[in-house]
Order: structure tokens, then C-alpha cells, then sequence
């Protein structure tokens, strides 16, 4: 979150560059997903509170 790359990261990179030269002709896009799992406590919190 910090704008520093970890070992995780940079194994990502690697891996998505080597889908992208070998499928070159599909066009493949990369998400940010490290919040997801926040929000998904968050709204399942919410609903729990609700019952």
C-alpha cells in the first residue's frame, strides 16, 4: 500500500509478462484486488448486524 514492491509483486510482474509475450494477441488486464477481502468483511459485518 505503501508504493513498495514485495517479493509477491514483483513474482506477479514476472508471471504476467510471460502470459503477455506468449498471448500476445489477447488483450489481458491486471486488477488490484488487495482491498476486496476488506470490503467483503465489511459488508458481511453489516448484514450480520442487520439480522
Amino acid at each position: 500500500m505503501k508504493g513498495e514492491k514485495t517479493e509477491r509483486t514483483l513474482s506477479t510482474e514476472s508471471f504476467i509478462h510471460k502470459l503477455k509475450c506468449k498471448y500476445n494477441k489477447i488483450k489481458i488486464e491486471t486488477i488490484d484486488e488487495r482491498l476486496t477481502t476488506v470490503q467483503a468483511h465489511r459488508t458481511m459485518n453489516e448484514l450480520r448486524c442487520r439480522i
